[in-house]
């Protein structure tokens, strides 16, 4: 269940351009937490915007790539191999990062889900860094509201979760709880406010 602090950030998030609305991506490797209660909706939401999907699926999703230093079964490493393959097995140039909240894994790490929205950033950067040009690769937040028929799902701006971190600034509200939406990341780079 979201606490009020949390439904907050998500619409403060959404009103300064952090979420932006979801486009179709086409064939894409999609990666993603295995959790038991909410990969089923996660990975059903996808396939309204995928054609094709390569699943690479292991519980954390992209947190695990984002703390695989820290991880002695270096299990990020996994995933990117995995990505890869995904890639040249499919000739796929999109990768969908999706991460979710709440989330089992980042509750055991004690993470907030603003630590949740920069390490799906950082495991993009990784993704980026480890496939070179040519690839798109674009992280996203399911969030779950704890009402079966109400989860969301966004996609969020790196520019802005950066400078949110930055700035100390708190995101909060919720409006619209039905849509989704991408990370802008040209809205960070530019210097967005939040």
């Amino acid at each position: 269940m979201l606490t009020d602090a949390e439904i907050v950030f998500i619409e403060k998030g959404k009103e300064c351009g952090l979420f932006l609305p979801a486009e179709r991506k086409g064939n894409s490797v999609f990666v993603s937490c295995g959790d038991g209660q909410r990969f089923r909706d996660i990975f059903l939401h996808m396939l309204t915007y995928l054609d094709l999907v390569h699943p690479v699926v292991l519980n954390g999703g992209p947190l695990l790539m984002a703390d695989n230093a820290e991880d002695p079964l270096r299990q990020g490493d996994v995933m990117l191999f995995n990505i890869k393959k995904g890639i040249v097995e499919r000739g796929f140039t999109s990768i969908v990062l999706a991460s979710h909240w709440p989330c089992a894994i980042a509750r055991d790490k004690k993470l907030s889900i603003s630590d949740v929205l920069e390490k799906t950033v950082i495991a993009a950067r990784m993704v980026r860094e480890y496939l070179g040009p040519g690839y798109d690769v674009f992280p996203k937040l399911h969030v779950d509201y704890g009402v079966m028929s109400r989860p969301s799902r966004y996609w969020f701006s790196r520019k802005n979760l950066f400078l949110g971190i930055v700035n100390g600034q708190v995101l909060r509200r919720m409006c619209e709880r039905k849509r989704s939406y991408i990370i802008n990341e040209k809205h960070i780079q530019q210097g967005g406010a939040l």
